[in-house]
């Protein structure tokens, strides 16, 4: 293909999808979301995600997390580190938090609990209508609720970049990371540390004799790993080219995250050792004790 032809083949493929971000707007986004602009450290953020990594900053890193804004994501709020870190933002993502009774008893009961700080909670738009885990956040009137878009945006830049500055819409969000991150970006933070982000999917996954795809989970607030059946949204079994497909998705999202906190004079840093996330300039963070 000539790159006359490439060049129009992008093109169209920006319009296409630039075109079908509007409707998803349309259809899907709330237009009036808020974030606070005021935090105790408004400068540096550290977004910690739920990879094993994330306890040797914590427990042997103390003065780099300690002066900073920390932001801590899904199931973290059950562990143990949570009350050592006590984020000042706490972003949930995943539908399972919501719409599994026994999930949203463990998570928002624990976090309606414990939290005895003030706490930002940001909750995809799409969780308005479940009233439980509501209720029970209700009861702590130390956490300050927002509600967030998770609507993919896509296409091009000159218009998908307002549209992420206003929080209508991001990168298609398949991993927690990538909402807690672009809602870091809609703050005051200059520079944001990814930490806790192995993302080893890939050296992970298997495939037994009865074509059942499994996936290592491995977090910072367990043991060991766990191989998990891979399922999708329907709780059906999910195949290998899907799995994948996913993965692509994430990764393609961080270097699309990567060119908008350029065009917004941000920096992000990937301090998590061995990541499979290469975006971002890595930054090695040397134990103190």
């Amino acid at each position: 293909m000539t790159p006359f032809l490439d060049k129009m083949q992008y093109f169209t493929a920006d319009c296409v999808q630039t075109a079908l971000s509007f409707v998803k707007i349309l259809l899907f986004t709330k237009f009036h979301t808020d974030v606070p602009l005021s935090v105790t450290h408004p400068k540096e953020l550290v977004v910690m995600g739920n990879g094993p990594s994330l306890n040797g900053l914590i427990e042997k890193s103390p003065s780099f997390w300690q002066d900073k804004c920390c932001l801590m994501v899904n199931f973290s709020a059950c562990s143990k580190q949570f009350t050592v870190v006590k984020p000042e933002l706490y972003v949930v993502a995943d539908p399972y938090f919501w719409l599994q009774p026994e999930s949203t008893e463990r998570l928002f009961g624990t976090i309606s609990q414990t939290v005895t700080w003030p706490m930002h909670l940001f909750m995809p738009v799409r969780s308005r209508s479940h009233k439980t885990w509501q209720e029970l956040v209700a009861k702590n009137p130390n956490i300050f609720l927002h509600f967030y878009n998770t609507t993919p945006v896509e296409g091009f830049k000159c218009i998908t970049y307002p549209l992420y500055k206003k929080g209508w819409g991001m990168p298609r969000p398949h991993n927690v990371l990538i909402p807690a991150i672009m809602l870091g970006l809609r703050m005051p933070f200059e520079r944001l540390y990814l930490a806790g982000a192995e993302h080893s999917w890939l050296s992970e996954v298997m495939v037994d004799d009865d074509n059942t795809v499994y996936y290592g989970a491995k977090h910072f607030y367990t043991q060991q790993a766990v191989q998990v059946k891979a399922r999708d949204h329907n709780d059906q079994s999910s195949k290998l080219y899907e799995i994948l497909y996913h993965m692509y998705v994430v990764f393609k999202g961080y270097f699309q995250i990567k060119a908008y906190a350029r065009y917004l004079h941000k920096e992000i840093f990937n301090i998590t050792p061995n990541s499979y996330i290469d975006a971002f300039e890595r930054i090695k963070i040397e134990p103190e004790l």
